[in-house]
């Protein structure tokens, strides 16, 4: 019975852990909006509206080309380091911290500044490393403003602090995993 179901396995494709991904994503957006229709939780629209647009860069990502007329490059990209911004305002919101609105797109400023250049449009790897560090960097800041919230006892805090700490640490792995391939991503990402 158990090899039967080792045969059996099924496996996903990348398009549909990508679109599983992005339902997910658009879910949690709407739930934390409801949340802060209950609440009016300033931070839970933010974190809401954050997780929507971030599922909206998803999916235009995946039909940018089917969209007409076709939308400027690099929008997903772009909507997405706006999104990774706002969940850490809203992070900063939720502790009653001020948004900083030029931190917040700056990730997006970045990312524009990078494909200035004209050698970063084909380069596969490097646009994946710079990508993954943005995300990062905003996921260890949210991580960051996390941890100021000194009403609870760091045993109780730590969750809250680790879980976005890994989730940034991960987004670091893509540029190793570029690095280690002799053909940059292009061969990491093909099977």
């Amino acid at each position: 019975m158990i090899a039967h179901l080792a045969e059996a396995s099924t496996s996903l494709d990348v398009g549909t852990l990508f679109v599983l991904a992005t339902c997910v994503t658009s879910l949690l957006g709407l739930f934390l909006l409801f949340a802060w229709m209950q609440d009016r939780i300033t931070a839970l629209a933010w974190w809401g509206a954050a997780y929507l647009i971030g599922g909206f860069s998803g999916v235009l990502w995946r039909l940018g080309d089917a969209i007409s007329p076709p939308l400027p490059a690099g929008t997903p990209d772009i909507l997405l380091f706006i999104a990774v911004g706002m969940i850490w305002s809203a992070a900063r919101l939720f502790h009653g911290r001020p948004v900083l609105w030029g931190a917040m797109f700056l990730g997006s400023v970045v990312w524009l500044a990078a494909c200035m250049a004209p050698a970063f449009a084909y380069a596969d790897a490097a646009r994946l490393v710079v990508s993954s560090l943005i995300v990062a960097i905003y996921t260890f800041l949210t991580a960051a403003e996390l941890w100021r919230e000194r009403r609870k006892s760091l045993i109780r805090r730590w969750p809250a602090v680790f879980v976005p700490m890994l989730h940034g640490a991960i987004f670091f792995s893509p540029g190793a995993l570029a690095s280690l391939s002799p053909d940059g991503i292009r061969h990491v990402g093909s099977g």
